[in-house]
């Protein structure tokens, strides 16, 4: 997702090729409701996953700052799977996001 543009996925499964990845950078939006992320071939096959970028030293609050992060949303039983990372972070010094994420059902 580039800045500005903001994608929604609304019962969907979206299957990605090995070495493939979803990258949300700083300012886009990527809102999954009960939406599945795999491999094309599982379950023997890695695709890279989803990488929200932004930047470390800026304010997290999208609402007021939109364009500091990218921000992803997962609800209603969504789900990343047969990736590498599920999901990462990617910033000015590299944070995980599994220390600040966390999946919604």
């Amino acid at each position: 997702m580039e800045p500005g543009a903001k994608l929604t996925l609304n019962n969907m499964t979206v299957r990605f090729a090995p070495g493939v990845r979803v990258i949300v950078e700083r300012g886009g939006y990527l809102d999954m409701r009960n939406t599945r992320f795999t491999s094309l071939q599982c379950p023997n096959t890695r695709w890279r996953g989803v990488e929200v970028r932004g930047t470390i030293s800026q304010p997290q609050t999208w609402a007021a700052y939109p364009t500091n992060q990218g921000r992803m949303i997962m609800v209603y039983n969504s789900i990343i799977e047969n990736a590498s990372w599920s999901t990462s972070g990617c910033y000015a010094n590299i944070l995980p996001m599994s220390k600040i994420f966390r999946r919604i059902s």
